[in-house]
């Protein structure tokens, strides 16, 4: 019960500060009543004066004899003598207390204060748990009152809880709680913002293909139209077939990342092991272009990283450098060992990015401005999709580019 009590600091100060008062009003009427004993004991005192006076009075040759029966142990014979005197008299044991007047009135006072007494207790400890229960009972109104405001979607409501206790301690949960869903209904607008900021540029990116399909699909059932005609009208649709199937691809997997539908497991493997799969995937095609690869000082060390999603963010990076680079060109990647990260370069001797385009390289859709990458295939999606894949690790990336030189991608992997 104490134990609970101390949880509780306002509850807890109100119960000691109110047993001191107790205590103190016990004592008080303690020293009272001990006065009033005293002051019968003072009585009964005179009284028995009075008796040893008046048979020494009567007796003075026995005075000796008198005064040491009354300081005598009880005698019994004494005792029974006395008795059958006084029954004379009317004075017996189960006489009424009010007929000897000076007892009576002490102890009538004696009484007095232990009635009190007990009503003054009575009376602080209703007004002690009084006052508790209105403050409990204006607390739970203030959470009555703000879980009404979260009802009537009211989030941002919060309870002041400036003290210690359980009490306020409920009311800390209650403002995290509503913090929680004020953030969780953030993101969920947030979540439908991106819904329809795909949706447009998904409608944006199929236009252009779909319509030169379907421009191509009309010459050819044109009856004039030669074989040679059909044929480059077939190859060009061909084209943008693939492209339709390249921005598919890469759509779905931005919104399955969107969606939270990528579910990134971190396990600790060799990273080295993860970016010789990323330069695999890529080497036919470096080839074809005979672009050089040169893999300098790669690292074995286990890091916690998805292997499967950190091999795709890299193989986006190799083949843009792979796509942007002319025949004869060269890739170089190397790793270095940082004291609490591990550092992957990727540099290729490409045809670099503008300084005004570099701070949207890793937008979504975001394609360059220059004839060299608009005529190549592209949708825009895989730095996007890099850039996400990493960020989800808790990894960094970032690059340096040269127009008409190349370009330096830099990727932090921590160590943990």
């Amino acid at each position: 019960m104490l134990n609970y009590l101390k949880k509780e600091p306002y509850i807890y100060n109100k119960l000691k500060h109110s047993l001191l008062i107790m205590l103190i009003i016990s004592l008080v009427f303690t020293l009272i009543i001990t006065y009033m004993h005293q002051q019968i004991n003072k009585q009964q005192i005179i009284a028995n004066y009075q008796i040893v006076g008046g048979l020494t009075n009567l007796f003075p040759d026995k005075e000796e004899e008198i005064t040491s029966i009354f300081f005598e142990d009880n005698n019994t014979n004494y005792i029974e003598q006395g008795k059958k005197s006084l029954n004379k008299f009317g004075y017996t044991e189960n006489m009424n207390i009010c007929y000897n007047k000076n007892i009576y009135s002490k102890s009538i006072v004696v009484l007095v204060c232990n009635i009190i007494m007990v009503i003054c207790i009575f009376l602080f400890l209703l007004f002690y748990f009084s006052k508790n229960i209105v403050y409990i009972m204006k607390k739970l109104e203030l959470f009555s009152d703000g879980i009404d405001k979260i009802m009537d979607r009211n989030y941002s409501t919060r309870l002041s809880t400036n003290n210690e206790g359980i009490v306020n301690r409920i009311g800390n949960q209650f403002n995290l709680m509503a913090r929680r869903l004020e953030l969780s209904i953030e993101e969920i607008k947030k979540g439908r913002e991106q819904i329809k900021s795909i949706v447009t540029d998904i409608s944006h990116q199929f236009k252009t293909p779909l319509s030169s399909i379907k421009l191509f699909n009309s010459l050819m059932l044109e009856d004039d139209v030669d074989r040679e005609n059909q044929l480059q009208f077939l190859l060009r649709s061909k084209e943008e077939i693939s492209k339709l199937e390249w921005l598919i691809k890469s759509l779905i997997g931005i919104s399955r990342l969107e969606a939270g539908m990528i579910s990134i497991k971190k396990e600790k493997s060799d990273l080295k092991q993860t970016i010789l799969q990323a330069i695999n995937s890529i080497y036919l095609s470096a080839s074809e272009k005979n672009i050089s690869i040169d893999i300098k000082e790669l690292i074995s060390k286990d890091i916690n990283h998805d292997s499967k999603w950190t091999k795709e963010a890299i193989f986006n990076i190799l083949e843009n450098a792979v796509k942007y680079t002319k025949n004869g060109g060269k890739i170089t990647i190397r790793m270095e060992q940082l004291e609490t990260s591990v550092r992957l370069i990727i540099q290729d001797t490409g045809i670099g990015i503008p300084n005004n385009e570099q701070v949207n390289i890793f937008n979504r859709f975001y394609r360059g401005k220059s004839k060299e990458v608009q005529k190549k295939e592209g949708s825009g999606v895989g730095l996007y999709l890099t850039k996400r894949i990493l960020e989800e690790q808790q990894f960094n990336i970032t690059l340096y580019s040269i127009e008409n030189t190349g370009t330096t991608f830099s990727i932090l992997f921590f160590i943990t």
